[in-house]
């Protein structure tokens, strides 16, 4: 559970600028909407891995969309894991700004800490996640909940307009989900399919419908920073701001190493590499790319992967239906 939501609470996510892009002002409904079908897209990706023992995730994108269609999600996918890992390494990259770290360095450091990271494989993801995202989520739930007294969260009428958003914002999300499950696969059980699948939907939900309330507040002053969260942390103490920058990185990083460790094992299966030595060259052909900057990579790349991925997100949740209709497997869990 910890691993999923630290894969979706990257620099985009933890920053707020893919949230407030995605909803902003009026839009908590889909938030909602959100939570829904990302618990069922979980549910449904993480049966088809445990039953298929997936060690990869190509298994997974041809039981839902078929091998054909699910070629063309492969090359989507490494294309995806690989920007997204450009984003947050450029991500890093301006968290550590703010302690008078320059780029090309911030970016160094995140590069040699993803290698120790996927030199321990899974485990010290899990170890990884486990120490960072508790605490992010800890501390920016109380920040949050603070901002909110005195302003009321409000749930407006459901539109066809929410209903996009919610599924454009899950299809985003659900791909990179999708790479870490595919490495776990094998080792997942019926129990952990349901608590992660509802857990993850519920903390993540929350955190979205909080921070995407807050964000409203300061809706003012979203176009002056690169990092919304840098608006809100500026009414709060040195300490605090410190804190959570350095969380923010520890959240952004978890995202880094979750993408890197599925483009890799994907790799892996073409060549006789290691893991680690695929994620060193994989992140020299990065580090470049960094350098285009985070507000431009999110606001291009974000939107065009969540309109991309919508197909994919239909053919996660007709799944079961067309399991059950059609009879390709007998057992769904």
């Amino acid at each position: 559970m910890l691993i999923i939501v630290g894969t979706t609470i990257g620099a985009g996510y933890a920053s707020g600028r893919e949230i407030w892009q995605f909803f902003g002002e009026g839009n908590n409904g889909a938030i909602l909407i959100f939570s829904v079908l990302f618990c069922l897209a979980l549910t449904i990706t993480l049966s088809i891995a445990s039953k298929k023992g997936t060690t990869h995730y190509a298994p997974i994108l041809q039981a839902i969309v078929g091998v054909k269609i699910g070629r063309v999600y492969d090359v989507l996918m490494l294309l995806y894991l690989f920007t997204v890992t450009v984003v947050m390494l450029a991500g890093g990259s301006i968290t550590l700004e703010s302690f008078g770290v320059s780029p090309l360095l911030g970016v160094a450091i995140m590069a040699i800490m993803l290698l120790i990271v996927i030199k321990n494989g899974i485990s010290g993801m899990a170890i990884m996640n486990a120490l960072v995202v508790p605490m992010l989520l800890f501390i920016l739930a109380m920040l949050l909940i603070h901002m909110t007294v005195g302003y009321p969260l409000q749930i407006d009428t459901l539109s066809l307009r929410e209903l996009g958003q919610a599924f454009t914002f899950t299809s985003l999300n659900i791909l990179p989900v999708i790479a870490v499950i595919g490495a776990v696969g094998n080792k997942l059980t019926t129990h952990d399919i349901y608590v992660t699948s509802i857990g993850s939907a519920g903390i993540l939900g929350g955190m979205t419908l909080l921070y995407n309330h807050v964000l409203i507040k300061y809706a003012h002053e979203m176009v002056i920073y690169d990092i919304p969260l840098f608006a809100l942390l500026k009414d709060v103490t040195p300490l605090l701001t410190i804190v959570m920058t350095v969380l923010l990185w520890g959240a952004i990083f978890t995202t880094a190493a979750s993408g890197l460790f599925g483009l890799s094992a994907r790799i892996k299966q073409f060549f006789r590499f290691s893991i680690t030595k695929i994620a060193a060259i994989l992140l020299l052909l990065m580090l470049p790319l960094s350098s285009i900057g985070f507000v431009t990579l999110v606001n291009v790349l974000y939107p065009i992967y969540g309109l991309l991925n919508v197909y994919l997100l239909l053919a996660i949740l007709l799944y079961p239906l067309r399991i059950h209709y059609v009879g390709e497997e007998k057992d769904y869990v």
